[in-house]
């Protein structure tokens, strides 16, 4: 089955398979049959945050990309760590880098939420309901 075959009947949105100039479908056409590894997992995880970039900010996959992962993956994996390592939460250099990168990830939501606002005179609330 081709890439792009498989990319059109996935049932995933579109717009973010198609993020020009490099495309997910693009990308697997380039690395098939060439014995290179491909970090598909990493590719899933920015295509999610893409997804949720989209449906919750409306936010182009290729701002999704500049943001997401150095904000929100940062504190997955610590929450993730975390699980793992409970201890982890009394620690005082990973409770401060945890702590600053859940307050840059809201400095920048509540803004996108704003900047909308801003231009178009709604409220957050009256615009969702």
């Amino acid at each position: 089955m081709q890439w792009s075959a498989w990319c059109a009947h996935s049932g995933l949105p579109l717009s973010a398979l198609a993020d020009p100039p490099h495309g997910k479908c693009e990308k697997l056409e380039r690395v098939r049959g060439t014995g290179k590894p491909f970090e598909i997992a990493e590719e899933f995880r920015r295509l999610t945050l893409q997804v949720i970039g989209e449906a919750i900010l409306s936010l182009a996959p290729e701002e999704s990309d500049r943001v997401f992962p150095h904000l929100y993956l940062p504190i997955m994996e610590e929450g993730n760590r975390r699980s793992l390592e409970p201890w982890r939460t009394y620690l005082p250099i990973p409770w401060f880098r945890h702590r600053s990168n859940v307050r840059q990830l809201n400095s920048y939501i509540i803004g996108a939420l704003r900047l909308p606002a801003a231009h178009t005179g709604l409220t957050w609330r009256a615009r969702w309901t």
